[in-house]
């Protein structure tokens, strides 16, 4: 799982870009735990979307683009060479099948 830090992007607005870190332990379990004390929805409908937005794929943005572009070294340094968007360009589809996999078994 690759984390995400906000940043500004040249002033128009924020954008996520991914940092170093890969993980962070009992991330899932805190999802499990916040949706079964205060969830309004059971964790499978809130993830919906995500599986969804994995598994038929997202139009890379410009600005998103830009960023792993800006960032492409530090994230190989970090790992991130075989993650599939590091080498993506504007317009390209991304699907992500094993993410919306995952996040369905966590759902």
């Amino acid at each position: 799982m690759q984390l995400l830090e906000a940043a500004e992007d040249e002033g128009r607005g924020v954008v996520v870009v991914p940092v170093a870190g890969r993980a962070v332990p009992g991330l899932v379990d805190g999802w499990c735990v916040l949706s079964a004390r205060a969830g309004r929805l059971p964790l499978a409908r809130a993830l919906e979307s995500a599986v969804r937005l994995a598994r038929d794929g997202m139009t890379v943005s410009p600005t998103l683009a830009g960023a792993l572009a800006r960032q492409r070294e530090r994230l190989l340094r970090g790992g991130a060479d075989k993650w599939v968007l590091v080498d993506q360009i504007a317009g390209a589809r991304v699907a992500q099948p094993e993410l919306a996999a995952l996040l369905e078994r966590i759902g």
